[in-house]
């Protein structure tokens, strides 16, 4: 080992030696010096663990399922829908309606607002008994104008809302009849009353204190449905017209065009005909008490699920009162619906 280290410093004066005698000039240029031998050993290289980042997750709305980053306040408004209602103010920017038939061979409207809440929906009419098993289960503010039974005398009769226990349940119920929430609505004094009643559900949505839970429907934009193809929905809905109401699917924009009596339907706040994404069909019976019809809301039956111009035929189920209503197909799954607006029909069974 030492004559290793003394051949190395002979050979090292050597070359300095002849170095100094080459009389070339000193470089000015900046040189990387050549690497050393070192005696400490290499350390084996560390492997590192590569964890991908994590993109969060775009919120979405619980009603439609289209992007949405506010809270979840729904708010719920009794539109008319007779023939001199229309066209009515609300309907189009509704996450979801509900058409409901009443008394007189018509249907009424139960909007839901959340993810863009008007501050004019008209007109605003009197709520009926099924209505409420509707709003329970989405627990929002409710916005109507009376009510069947709207006497004292009437309160503990089965038609009356002011007699139901679920009235009783409602947290904030905004009743332009009763008293006490006039600056919620007023009167347009160029159409005749009881047609002329505006709501403000974006003032009543203030009320909120506290968060609802949501329903936990499922949406999914890329799901796919088997069932027959049907590009015409005709739904009676208790008129004894089969073309009362009726849609038309619009394949290149994947919506359902509304009619009624074969005429186009026509949102007022658009002035176009009132286009949905999902449509749904719940069968159930009823019982005809003072003229009002009482809907079976609990409990379940046969349903028809409309998207992207397919037939689902599946089911309706409804635990209690204040359980939410969940949709499955024909195998049982529960329906993944399209993100969008989501139009239920309560329908007499066929």
């Amino acid at each position: 080992m030492k004559r290793i280290i003394v051949i190395a410093m002979a050979l090292i004066m050597v070359a300095m030696f002849a170095a100094c005698n080459a009389g070339e000039p000193e470089s000015t240029a900046e040189t990387t010096p050549e690497p050393t031998a070192t005696l400490t050993p290499t350390p084996e290289p560390v492997q590192l663990e590569v964890v991908p980042a994590v993109t969060p997750e775009q919120p979405v709305s619980y009603t439609t399922g289209l992007p949405y980053d506010g809270d979840y306040q729904p708010v719920m408004a009794v539109i008319e829908n007779s023939a001199v209602a229309r066209p009515q103010t609300g309907l189009q920017t509704a996450d979801v309606v509900y058409e409901v038939p009443v008394e007189g061979g018509i249907t009424r409207f139960v909007c839901v607002f959340c993810d863009n809440v008007p501050s004019e929906v008209m007109p605003v009419r009197s709520a009926r008994p099924p209505f409420l098993y509707i709003q329970s289960e989405w627990d929002a503010v409710f916005m109507h104008f009376g009510g069947s039974g709207s006497s004292k005398a009437d309160y503990n009769k089965s038609y009356s809302i002011y007699g139901n226990d679920l009235y009783g349940e409602i947290k904030y119920h905004v009743d332009g009849w009763s008293g006490g929430w006039d600056k919620y609505f007023y009167r347009v004094s160029s159409i005749d009353a009881p047609h002329n009643v505006v709501g403000d559900p974006l003032l009543a949505q203030a009320l909120y204190d506290y968060d609802p839970e949501p329903l936990g429907w499922l949406f999914g934009e890329d799901a796919v449905y088997s069932g027959d193809s049907v590009t015409e929905i005709l739904l009676p809905m208790c008129s004894g017209d089969d073309n009362y109401v009726s849609y038309v699917y619009d394949s290149e924009n994947d919506m359902y065009l509304r009619f009624m009596n074969g005429q186009e339907f026509i949102s007022a706040e658009t002035g176009e005909q009132v286009i949905v994404k999902n449509i749904i069909v719940q069968y159930s019976t009823y019982k005809s008490v003072e003229g009002i019809k009482l809907w079976n809301m609990v409990g379940g039956g046969d349903a028809d699920i409309y998207i992207g111009g397919k037939l689902i035929q599946g089911t309706w189920e409804k635990t209690s009162a204040g359980d939410a209503t969940v949709y499955y197909d024909e195998e049982g799954k529960q329906i993944v619906l399209r993100p969008g607006n989501t139009w239920i029909h309560i329908h007499p069974e066929v």
